[in-house]
């Protein structure tokens, strides 16, 4: 699965609105929901602070099989 839809699977999961996956990483709302959408890839910055979030790793979120 791409980037966006393993994101918003591991935040649903969690109970987490884009709003509070986005305070957790130090974010915005809007980039989150742009990752989410796949318009936009997070920086290495911004993926390894959301992997840290959920407790994996970089490879993790890129998962194709994840």
């Amino acid at each position: 699965m791409p980037i966006g839809e393993n994101i918003m699977k591991r935040r649903k999961a969690r109970n987490w609105s884009q709003a509070e996956l986005a305070e957790k990483v130090m974010t915005t709302q809007q980039m989150i929901q742009c990752v989410e959408k796949d318009v936009k890839i997070p920086g290495l910055g911004l993926a390894k602070r959301i992997a840290d979030v959920f407790g994996c790793t970089i490879d993790d979120l890129f998962d194709e099989g994840a």
